[in-house]
């Protein structure tokens, strides 16, 4: 999953820094905030969102491996 989304930031930014050598400022200043942003995006804010939505969904699907929820297994299977 994070392949992807990294791949297509990298295309994304190949396709924005096409339009620096426009001349016009306006584009080159758009270019260069999208560029930054999806380098934000795909270094610092992906991989910390994506690592917590996994842990999420194993917490909400109870395929969680901590002794709380062992223990909450153990003492359900002895009512």
């Amino acid at each position: 999953m994070v392949g992807v989304v990294l791949s297509a930031a990298f295309i994304l930014g190949g396709t924005c820094a096409a339009l620096i050598p426009s001349g016009v400022m306006t584009l080159i200043q758009v270019a260069f905030v999208l560029i930054i942003a999806l380098l934000l995006l795909s270094v610092a804010a992906m991989p910390v969102f994506l690592t917590a939505l996994k842990q999420l969904a194993s917490k909400l699907n109870g395929s969680s491996n901590d002794a709380t929820s062992k223990n909450v297994v153990d003492k359900s299977s002895h009512i």
